[in-house]
């Protein structure tokens, strides 16, 4: 049979496989994406056998298109799921210098139903799709891309689409931005955002900083939702609400509070909190410690480190401090 049209944009192709079964369904969640890109309409399964018997076990392996193939894995896992990854050609971008991309691959294995029931069905998804739901057009791509203008995917808001990375070389994590929409009167615009690492289950702040070369630009405070779905993460892109912030720091005290993420550079700029003063706040680099430095001024004299997902109370130089809820916000009161 000619190989199988993939959710990648290209063809698949697999060597010694067993498999069948059936797909269907296309059910949705609030989220407003499918269970699993194999359950959209129109995608069939399709049915491959081994070349010969092995008691020992037999493997397959994978390729994306005309490239190399992935390494050997077994269809014997019933129940579970796994991560393969392949590697795809040279690129033709000249920006991106022959980078050769990685492809990650979630794979899902279970029986079948009904008349398939003896058949083992293994679904074979793109590992991570991202999900636009900020109200704007951002673009995102892989982490030391940034000045790659072939490495910047853009997605509309409500858009969804899978990501790969483009250069096996570089981390493996992602950084996002706010960009006007083409077609549009819309300048707004951000600054990048700090890495976020993909496989991380769960919700966290991210901060979206002004872009220092537009003198209209502010930052955005965003959420990124990681899901997962099978062998697949979701990852949602949402503005948050700024009347419950995933973090807030309230000043009730008589004198400016100065606030910076713990282990930030030098030149890290911090939030300047005044007196009877609440505001917002999201994290400037997730995928560091979560911690902030709270003191009097930026240069950290009588600092205090502050633990946001730790409830509790503490003493800052002349004044008392508390990590609260107050509904789903975490709220630092000073």
């Amino acid at each position: 049979q000619p190989p199988p049209t993939s959710p990648l944009g290209g063809a698949l192709g697999i060597a010694r496989g067993e498999g069948g079964g059936g797909g269907g369904g296309g059910a949705k969640d609030l989220a407003g994406f499918p269970e699993s890109w194999m359950e959209l309409p129109g995608e069939h399964p399709f049915m491959v056998s081994y070349d010969s018997v092995d008691l020992t076990g037999n493997r397959v392996a994978l390729c994306v298109g005309d490239h190399p193939w992935s390494d050997p894995f077994s269809l014997e896992s019933m129940g579970t799921t796994g991560v393969l990854q392949a590697r795809g050609g040279q690129s033709d971008d000249p920006s991106l210098k022959k980078a050769r991309p990685l492809y990650e691959l979630g794979l899902s294995f279970q029986l079948g139903v009904g008349i398939y029931s003896r058949s083992k069905v293994v679904t074979i998804v793109p590992r991570y799709t991202l999900l636009n739901r900020t109200g704007h057009t951002i673009q995102v791509c892989q982490r030391d891309l940034q000045g790659v203008p072939g490495a910047h995917m853009e997605l509309a808001d409500g858009e969804l689409h899978t990501f790969h990375w483009l250069d096996d070389t570089k981390p493996r994590q992602m950084v996002a931005r706010v960009v006007p929409r083409i077609g549009t009167q819309d300048t707004y615009t951000t600054d990048w955002g700090g890495p976020i690492k993909p496989e991380q289950v769960g919700t966290f702040a991210l901060l979206l900083p002004a872009d220092k070369d537009s003198s209209s630009s502010s930052s955005l405070h965003v959420s990124v939702e990681v899901r997962l779905r099978k062998a697949a993460s979701f990852l949602i892109f949402r503005q948050q609400n700024t009347d419950s912030p995933i973090y807030r720091i309230r000043n009730q005290s008589s004198k400016p509070v100065f606030v910076v993420q713990e282990g930030s550079p030098p030149l890290q700029k911090g939030v300047f909190v005044m007196p009877g003063v609440q505001v917002p706040y999201s994290w400037d680099r997730p995928n560091d410690k979560r911690e902030l430095k709270v003191g009097a001024d930026e240069r950290g004299r009588d600092a205090q480190l502050v633990k946001m997902d730790k409830f509790g109370r503490f003493k800052l130089k002349g004044c008392d401090a508390e990590v609260s809820a107050e509904g789903v916000t975490r709220t630092l009161i000073v």
